[in-house]
């Protein structure tokens, strides 16, 4: 678990001791379930949408955003699903290097393959180019919670819901598990991707990370 910072301060609500049969202990309960196994995610998925993957090894990310990913969907989606890595370069304004992060980041989380220089759409890739804005929400999410970067971290945070963890505190645990990896950088790639997935709450004033509360934040753009 996270290292306790000094400043830490009991967000709980609940007072002690705390009656297990309470409808607000029940609620609370309800929550932390809600969070493991699946972060709010709906009881059925988008009609287009693939179920979610299995949760893989913990892993670097590049630093490419959401958005990013989402263009390079919507350009192969009209070149019939499948073009050459340097064919998009060429034809975008994203040096080569920029290139390589967006397409990394779309395979990680199975919305592209790229058998040796070809960039092909997967059924998930195609699934989000053709779905509404809040159903490629949840299947970033759903994609997201396949990687072990994202579900390891949302397990902690939910071992404490209702207690933000400090930019400091999740950097030490990326940096636990992923050691000789530069760990701010990963952090500020985890806090873009997850805010706009609604997987993650950051404060940017007092550099606060928690699990997203369910209130519409439009604020997400990455």
């Amino acid at each position: 678990p996270f290292e306790r910072s000094a400043r830490r301060r009991d967000l709980n609500p609940l007072p002690h001791p705390r009656e297990v049969r309470s409808a607000a202990f029940q609620k609370m309960v309800d929550r932390i379930h809600d969070v493991l196994t699946g972060v709010h995610l709906p009881e059925e998925a988008p009609a287009s949408a693939v179920g979610p993957p299995q949760a893989r090894p913990f892993v670097p990310l590049p630093p490419a955003s959401l958005s990013e990913m989402q263009g390079l969907l919507g350009i192969l989606s009209d070149r019939g699903g499948e073009m050459d890595l340097f064919e998009i370069d060429a034809m975008t304004d994203w040096d080569f290097g920029r290139t390589i992060s967006i397409v990394k980041g779309a395979e990680l989380l199975d919305l592209l393959d790229t058998p040796k220089n070809r960039v092909i759409l997967t059924p998930v890739g195609r699934s989000l180019v053709a779905a509404s804005h809040q159903e490629r929400r949840l299947i970033f999410r759903r994609q997201m919670l396949g990687l072990g970067t994202f579900s390891a971290l949302v397990q902690e945070l939910a071992r404490t819901p209702d207690e933000p963890r400090s930019g400091e505190e999740v950097c030490a645990f990326l940096a636990k598990n992923l050691p000789g990896e530069p760990s701010r950088p990963l952090f500020q790639t985890i806090v873009n991707w997850g805010r706009r997935a609604q997987l993650f709450d950051y404060d940017a004033a007092t550099d606060e990370l928690s699990l997203f509360d369910g209130r519409a934040d439009d604020d997400t753009s990455a």
